[in-house]
């Protein structure tokens, strides 16, 4: 009796875990973020929130995709700035530069890219850098971001520097030349 009992909560938590990534593939409208874009086949997206996209291929310590948006008037998390509406993309890129390299969780960050680039067919900027853990871990990023009316998007990808982040960057790149702000 236990041994069954055992199976069932087994099987009811898996599924309630199972449920919460749903496969991915195709065109994805995302109405509460004001985007769409394409998803890659083989990844799984996390369908617990509406306040982002959140994808994943082999689970989010080893490679994660994410795209957002958040009120400009909103403090970043860890410089408490804000943007402003009439901000030039590379302010906006300093502004997260800064909040990055105050990230007490980073270490160790270096500055790969910092460059101006359209996103959605606006002018915007890409951020590559890498920093290291808490737990030793090199990752490396990359940050696409952009000012448009009421918003600032981003979207980023997140991978171990070693193997992952060369294997899935690509994707990525992908995903962001399909992003289309609504």
């Amino acid at each position: 009796m236990k041994k069954i009992v055992f199976l069932c909560v087994t099987l009811l938590l898996t599924a309630c875990v199972i449920k919460q990534w749903e496969p991915t593939g195709g065109r994805y409208v995302m109405n509460s973020q004001g985007f769409a874009v394409d998803l890659p086949a083989g990844w799984k997206r996390y369908n617990q929130t509406q306040e982002a996209l959140l994808l994943t291929r082999d689970g989010i310590t080893l490679q994660q995709i994410s795209i957002s948006r958040r009120a400009i008037d909103k403090e970043l998390p860890h410089t408490k700035k804000k943007f402003a509406k009439d901000m030039l993309p590379q302010e906006a890129a300093g502004f997260i530069i800064d909040d990055i390299l105050s990230n007490p969780d980073f270490s160790n960050v270096e500055l790969i890219d910092n460059s101006p680039v359209q996103v959605s067919g606006y002018p915007g900027f890409k951020i590559v850098y890498s920093y290291r853990t808490k737990q030793g871990l090199t990752r490396k990023v990359i940050n696409y971001g952009l000012l448009h009316g009421d918003w600032y998007y981003e979207l980023v990808c997140a991978a171990p520097a070693r193997y992952y982040f060369e294997r899935d960057s690509a994707t990525f790149e992908r995903i962001e030349q399909s992003f289309k702000i609504l």
